[in-house]
């Protein structure tokens, strides 16, 4: 909408939502050249800027680190650059600071220092953005055990994904069991999977909302 050189942005009930600086809006929204619009994946503004997210450097962490109340050091400063389109392990022995490092640059524990970009940008100022735009599939099942393997995806599908039809979560449950390879069990209680199945349904409820960036600690 354009009134007296005055500009507006409104959400037609899209599935992912629009963003201004970083914040879900509701309603009718006014915009001015020094805000940052996301729609889906791509950064806009009326300067005429437009970036695809997926092709910015997936994380550039600068001095991260991480000490606890009781003076415990469980990250020592690092730098990380992780490029676009990648996949990177990160091994290292038990206590060695894995988990720790993930849940900081996935935004789930807040660091004593540094800086993290995910996807050029800054993690903490557009944290809620990033936070439906991140996969994090900890250690211990995130799973409701009760709840059959389709009913999991359903249920995760309905809170957060938006405006979504029952055929169009249907079609996206579909196509993630068949990418990892467990269509077979789609009926199955997840009470009664194997520790891999269980696994790879945890990853299958990230999938969902497509996320640019996938965290898997002990995959």
């Amino acid at each position: 909408d354009q009134n007296n050189d005055i500009y507006y942005v409104k959400d037609l009930d899209s599935v992912n939502g629009t963003y201004v600086n970083g914040k879900k809006i509701f309603s009718k929204t006014r915009i001015f050249l020094s805000d940052v619009i996301f729609i889906g994946k791509y950064k806009l503004s009326l300067k005429g800027q437009a970036k695809d997210l997926r092709e910015e450097i997936a994380i550039k962490a600068y001095n991260v680190s991480k000490t606890y109340n009781n003076g415990t050091t469980a990250l020592k400063p690092l730098n990380i650059l992780i490029p676009a389109k990648s996949l990177v392990a990160i091994m290292g022995p038990s206590g060695c600071g894995k988990s720790t490092l993930l849940k900081c640059l996935n935004g789930d524990l807040k660091t004593s220092s540094g800086h993290i970009y995910i996807n050029d940008l800054e993690l903490y100022k557009y944290y809620d953005y990033l936070k439906l735009n991140i996969g994090y599939v900890p250690q211990d099942d995130i799973i409701h055990k009760q709840l059959s393997v389709y009913q999991c995806l359903y249920f995760t599908a309905k809170i957060r994904l938006d405006n979504t039809s029952d055929d169009f979560i249907n079609k996206k449950i579909d196509k993630i069991l068949h990418e990892l390879d467990i269509t077979s069990i789609k009926h199955n209680s997840i009470a009664e999977l194997s520790g891999g199945q269980r696994k790879r349904v945890s990853i299958g409820v990230e999938l969902i909302t497509d996320p640019l960036l996938l965290f898997l600690d002990e995959p």
